[in-house]
């Protein structure tokens, strides 16, 4: 989940280095909107990663329900925090090592 986590951070990165948002901004499009639509997308991404982690689950006869009690709320967590953390850093490489990094640690 740290890794999928870390390429998450890639994009906010990415948006906000080559001024995507800006430009987004001046052709009228409400952030909200922007960052809603952001979140849903990631959402997305996360659902496919738990689609493809539940046969393996369910495989190695672990109660499986459990571990989506935890990965539904996690989803939500990590997204503000890595739309939160991609604010302090300039290059997305570094983003994403440092995040890894602090994952890791914390």
């Amino acid at each position: 989940m740290i890794s999928l986590s870390g390429y998450m951070i890639t994009n906010p990165l990415k948006e906000r280095i080559n001024n995507v948002k800006h430009l987004l901004y001046l052709s009228g499009v409400n952030m909200y909107s922007y960052w809603i639509a952001t979140l849903i997308v990631d959402f997305i991404k996360y659902l496919i990663f738990i689609i493809i982690v539940i046969p393996l689950l369910i495989w190695l006869d672990r109660q499986y329900w459990y571990d989506l009690i935890i990965f539904i709320p996690f989803i939500f967590a990590v997204s503000v925090f890595i739309y939160s953390f991609s604010f302090v850093f300039d290059k997305e490489e570094n983003g994403q090592k440092y995040y890894i990094l602090f994952s890791l640690l914390a």
